[in-house]
């Protein structure tokens, strides 16, 4: 079975310091996840120490999936000219401020704008990581490029709750900030460290209109919304953990050893699966293989209402997330597909996808808060897994064995 350790391995040994700027780019953005880790696990908690309700804590972190989306729009039509540096440089100047704000947030204003920041970041993350891999290696080498990056990226996350559980202790302190700035500054060394490199080749910006992409992705929708529900319904779930999931983390602490390592538990299956999915996909098909995956966790975590804050939880988590995180790659697995059958339609489809990520993770923090307030925060987890049964039931039933994208729909 190939681990994500083998294939940074694998990488290194066919392309070696060909791809030496690809390895420092990977190491920077592992300690910047680290750092971004640390902090989305204190958002929740420091923003329901302030005394606001979990109901406004979902609205807050909202607003940071609501802000990528409008700056998805609006940095595709002003970047025309792309340079994965200067990208890259714009994320530690917004990360700067996110974490400033963060540290000294008292007003709900303070965190919305925070939030807005932490979106912002991001997209200029995605577009410089996009541009850095497109132009400065070869297409062949894209594929391989991006999967090390996703594991140096996951490995961040991985870490990033546990130490946020060693540091975090009754509430979040000067510590947390101080780690998180240890580790954006840890960051921005390697960041400097860069090698330069010749682009290869120049990326095109799209140059339509946004009501022309809004006419492309609604043509596409017809054929791609089972997989669009779906996407939309992961990203749900994952959107509930990273808002709820920090605050029964800490609950758990304070009763079990080992129950601050909730959101690790989470996260580490991304690790394990994505290596061996394929041999399942081949045998099932790819969506059919996630919504069936996708059941099972969710049937599994809707149990967690029985159990509430004890070991067992933990144990649930992991599973459930196990099977879950069969979904992901499978999924990811049919976009490429479509890809591959209509590459012309490319920009549309990671178009609408990602929109549908974004529109996710605006509903899910602010429902996951909502519930929290009314019915608890385990059973806010519970019913997250009652919709990912009922969803994935629906898209076993309706959804056709075969999706075929016309050519000439746009």
């Amino acid at each position: 079975m190939r681990t994500p350790i083998s294939h940074v391995v694998n990488h290194i040994r066919i392309y070696g310091r060909k791809h030496s700027a690809l390895y420092t780019v990977a190491v920077t953005f592992f300690l910047f996840r680290i750092f971004d880790g640390i902090l989305s696990y204190a958002v929740p908690l420091l923003i329901t120490e302030q005394g606001y309700s979990k109901t406004q804590m979902g609205f807050v972190i909202g607003t940071s999936s609501f802000a990528g989306a409008v700056c998805d729009i609006l940095l595709s039509k002003i970047l025309k000219k792309t340079s994965y540096r200067k990208l890259f440089f714009m994320v530690f100047v917004t990360a700067s401020g996110y974490l400033f704000l963060l540290s000294h947030a008292s007003h709900l204003s303070i965190f919305v704008l925070a939030m807005a920041l932490w979106g912002l970041y991001f997209d200029f993350m995605n577009f410089g990581t996009f541009n850095f891999i497109a132009t400065t290696t070869e297409e062949s080498e894209h594929t391989s490029s991006f999967g090390v990056m996703s594991v140096f990226v996951n490995l961040g996350y991985l870490i990033a709750p546990i130490i946020s559980g060693l540091v975090i202790l009754d509430k979040v302190g000067d510590r947390t900030f101080i780690l998180a700035l240890m580790f954006l500054a840890m960051s921005f060394v390697f960041f400097l460290a860069i090698p330069k490199i010749k682009p290869k080749r120049a990326v095109i910006v799209s140059k339509k209109s946004f009501l022309t992409e809004l006419s492309n992705w609604k043509s596409l929708t017809k054929y791609l919304t089972p997989v669009l529900v779906m996407t939309f319904s992961l990203n749900m779930t994952d959107a509930f953990f990273w808002t709820i999931g920090p605050i029964v983390s800490e609950s758990m602490g304070k009763i079990h050893p080992f129950g601050g390592l909730l959101i690790t538990l989470y996260f580490l299956p991304s690790l394990i699966v994505g290596w061996f999915v394929g041999k399942i996909t081949n045998r099932f098909g790819k969506k059919r293989t996630a919504m069936i995956a996708f059941f099972f966790g969710s049937a599994l975590l809707s149990t967690v209402h029985f159990v509430g804050i004890s070991p067992l939880l933990l144990v649930i988590v992991f599973i459930s997330s196990l099977l879950s995180s069969i979904a992901w790659p499978a999924l990811n697995g049919a976009y490429a597909d479509y890809i591959a059958e209509t590459p012309k339609y490319e920009p549309e489809i990671e178009g609408v996808s990602d929109f549908t990520y974004n529109v996710a993770y605006v509903i899910g923090p602010i429902l996951a808060g909502v519930l929290a307030d009314i019915v608890g925060d385990v059973n806010t987890l519970a019913l997250v897994g009652v919709f990912g049964m009922v969803a994935s039931l629906i898209l076993l039933k309706v959804t056709p064995r075969h999706i075929h994208i016309p050519k000439n729909i746009l």
